[in-house]
């Protein structure tokens, strides 16, 4: 966001991770404002890259709150999709299917739902982005201000 202040105030602050967005905020972007994504759920292992029609997760589930408690979908994991009339290749009877894979894959295009975990299909390209995202977590990023001092 700070490349975006800095473009409405005409400033040429930038951090190393910033991005304006103005373009897209505004309506007129005339190209893409990124190629890849970084998502960052509550659980840090669920860390995932999103580039063009492709999804990685580092881990099973997703990396919000879950349940060790089998049919307790109020908190979530996998027990919740059942609940939330969702289903996942990786999943049964609310539990994680035993031969699971430990990352995911998914084919957006195909499958925005992210109902089929296509890791076992494409392993190097999963490989390829496990990669991607090892590198951008040692990228530099822009520190929060600090609130109080």
């Amino acid at each position: 966001m700070l490349a975006t202040f800095a473009s409405l105030t005409g400033s040429d602050a930038t951090g190393p991770d910033s991005v304006n967005v103005l373009p897209a905020l505004i309506g007129m972007p005339n190209k893409p404002l990124r190629d890849q994504l970084v998502i960052a759920p509550n659980n840090q292992k669920n860390l995932a890259l999103r580039e063009g029609r492709w999804a990685y997760i580092g881990a099973k589930g997703g990396g919000g709150f879950t349940s060790d408690q089998p049919g307790n979908h109020l908190l979530g994991g996998p027990g919740a999709l059942h609940f939330a009339g969702e289903t996942n290749s990786d999943v049964a009877d609310g539990k994680f299917k035993p031969d699971a894979p430990e990352a995911q894959l998914y084919d957006l295009e195909a499958d925005p739902a992210q109902s089929r975990n296509v890791i076992r299909e494409h392993p190097e390209l999963a490989e390829q982005m496990a990669k991607r995202l090892a590198d951008l977590q040692k990228q530099p990023r822009t520190a929060p201000p600090l609130l109080h001092q």
